[in-house]
């Protein structure tokens, strides 16, 4: 191979690489992302129990950062695995509910559109299981600053709303001999850049400087979402 080829095609192979790692960065809609395990735990540390979740709230937990919340639902009835598309058109395999009945499911709880999220002040996003007054449908995920819905039993996809994505998935793994939940990667784009630069002053006055980026190690609690936010503005009622 003549030298010029020679560099010509490793110029190219650079380019492919430097492009294959800016999707990667920006975190395509349709993209995994593998983070490191963390069990769900309640408020004494022990592991939340698949069978008991309750169906009526959401519970929030961290996952993959320390300041990301998340959302895990207990649909009450098995979720199969669909094919889910954002406003672009671009899908992915959603693969259905966790736990001994597939009924359990885990979101990011950053919504696509504006970014809003559960605080501990105050939370504009939440979990419906009846039917929702802006979209007419149950098991959804509504925020109700700009009326962006998604259904919680379909991988989360847009049923109304400015919202050009579904929420990410959090992936969960089950291990039926402790009835433990796991949280071990993410499914589509998460929007973790884009929140931590949306609310540095909030989440740095949260968790100090340098610590919201810090990653989840081992376990994270899970807390019902009116007991983690004190202002809870219900997805039936937005």
């Amino acid at each position: 191979m003549e030298k010029k080829s020679f560099l010509s095609l490793c110029a190219g192979l650079a380019s492919i690489a430097v492009a294959h790692r800016m999707l990667a960065e920006a975190g395509r809609a349709d993209e995994f992302t593998k983070w490191p395990k963390a069990m769900l735990a309640d408020g004494a540390g022990k592991p939340i129990n698949a069978r008991r979740l309750e169906t009526r709230e959401a519970l929030v937990f961290a996952y993959p950062y320390v300041s990301t919340p998340c959302f895990l639902i207990n649909l009450g009835a098995p979720a199969d695995p669909v094919e889910v598309s954002d406003k672009s058109g671009v899908s992915y395999h959603w693969p259905g509910g966790a736990g001994p009945a597939r009924s359990v499911v885990a979101y990011s709880a950053i919504c696509g559109h504006l970014l809003s999220y559960p605080s501990k002040r105050r939370s504009v996003i939440s979990y419906s299981s009846g039917p929702n007054n802006f979209s007419g449908h149950g098991h959804v995920v509504a925020c109700c600053a700009h009326h962006s819905a998604y259904d919680a039993s379909r991988g989360a996809v847009i049923l109304s709303g400015p919202a050009p994505q579904p929420l990410a998935t959090i992936i969960l793994q089950y291990e039926p001999a402790t009835e433990a939940l796991y949280a071990t990667g993410v499914l589509g784009r998460a929007l973790f850049d884009d929140f931590f630069v949306a609310y540095k002053k909030e989440l740095v006055e949260t968790y100090g400087p340098g610590q919201s980026k810090r990653m989840v190690e081992g376990r994270t609690v899970a807390t019902p979402l009116s007991q983690y936010s004190d202002n809870v503005v219900s997805a039936s009622l937005c």
